[in-house]
């Protein structure tokens, strides 16, 4: 079986955090795959300036393929549209025309509709996972607040798809009524990062948590959706009534402005191995979003052991039960939002020897390790 995937996003020089979990999707199935299976990865990447031409990352798969992509800003913006499509036609036509059996787009961005046209011409099967939080979710970059040619180009890739593998059942079911088309779901589990592995079994139980050095842990990029000022809010009167908690922001550089509120420690986007560390100290992850799909974050928490207080936006619902988590429904308006964060952290104060660090580690290993999540990919393709 001869398979390509297309990422619309995929880490590289020029952003090693962007698409991360393309690479973990991919890598999985990789690993997974027979003796004589193929298994190619194609991501365009744009770059604007010479100096930031983007390439792989130290390390990466050789068979995953930078192709970079030169965009303009200023007057010739009306020419990038035609020098993507142009390089994409040029570099995929004569490998889509030869002997694939499959292709596979990872959030589909730009790169949908083109496969999507190109299959006129070949004979392959199409496959679409997307991870993007657009449909049906209160966010800037809304499907429906799009522009024409993204909403006609998504329409059209969406009426050729052979099957859709969905990273969350909530996300499907919203793609179908937003693309007004039905397609039936088949899901598919976000992976953990397989560097993550040799770390996560090396996590002992932490049934027993202390109030007096409550460790509660943010790993996001930082963005407005995330709600991190309404959590440090939160977390300053939590605080009052736990003296010795703690909170650790990571992934952005903008969470240092949180530095001088007491108990908070911040840092950008750091190593996996030094993530790692952070997540074998922590007693609780929080991630409290406006709109997520299916949060990587999450699996990473729950795989060693970590419960998680979350708003169930997207599917996060679905990864997340009484036994592994402390939920909050979707905000109604931004002014309860600190409010409720802080009664949930009280919450989680009264509940904490409720869960079962072992058994919550032990549920999200059998649905999120990376062989796990190759070996279901793997099956699938079989049975297309």
């Amino acid at each position: 079986m001869r398979v390509i995937w297309l990422a619309g996003w995929y880490p590289t020089t020029q952003n090693a955090f962007s698409g991360n979990f393309v690479r973990r999707h991919y890598h999985a199935v990789k690993n997974a795959a027979a003796a004589n299976d193929e298994f190619e990865l194609y991501h365009f990447a744009p770059y604007e300036s010479r100096d930031k031409i983007p390439a792989l990352l130290e390390g990466e798969d050789t068979s995953v393929n930078i192709v970079p992509v030169r965009q303009f800003s200023g007057p010739f913006r009306i020419l990038n549209a035609l020098i993507y499509y142009f390089i994409v036609f040029r570099k995929l036509g004569p490998i889509l025309f030869r002997s694939v059996d499959l292709v596979h787009v990872h959030a589909a961005d730009k790169i949908g509709v083109a496969v999507a046209f190109l299959k006129i011409f070949g004979s392959y099967k199409l496959w679409l996972t997307e991870h993007w939080a657009i449909f049906k979710q209160d966010v800037p970059d809304a499907f429906e607040k799009r522009g024409w040619w993204f909403q006609f180009s998504y329409r059209y890739l969406w009426n050729r798809v052979d099957s859709v593998l969905a990273i969350s059942k909530e996300l499907h079911s919203a793609m179908c009524e937003v693309l007004q088309k039905e397609i039936e779901y088949s899901g598919l589990e976000n992976s953990l990062d397989a560097e993550f592995v040799p770390y996560v079994s090396q996590q002992k139980s932490n049934n027993n948590i202390d109030p007096e050095t409550l460790n509660i842990l943010h790993v996001s990029n930082g963005e407005s959706r995330k709600n991190v000022a309404q959590l440090v809010k939160a977390f300053h009167e939590f605080k009052l009534q736990c003296p010795g908690a703690n909170l650790t922001l990571i992934g952005s550089e903008g969470h240092h402005r949180y530095l001088d509120v007491v108990g908070v420690a911040t840092m950008p986007a750091i190593t996996t191995s030094e993530l790692a560390k952070y997540y074998m100290e922590a007693d609780l992850l929080v991630l409290v979003s406006d709109a997520e799909n299916a949060p990587c974050v999450i699996v990473e928490a729950l795989c060693f052991g970590v419960p998680v207080l979350v708003t169930t936006v997207g599917g996060i619902g679905g990864m997340c039960n009484s036994q592994n988590s402390i939920q909050i429904p979707p905000f109604q308006t931004h002014e309860e939002k600190a409010e409720k964060i802080h009664r949930a952290l009280l919450d989680f104060l009264t509940k904490n020897q409720t869960f079962d660090s072992m058994q919550i580690q032990q549920n999200a290993l059998k649905k999120y390790h990376p062989d796990a999540v190759g070996r279901a990919m793997r099956f699938a393709y079989e049975n297309q």
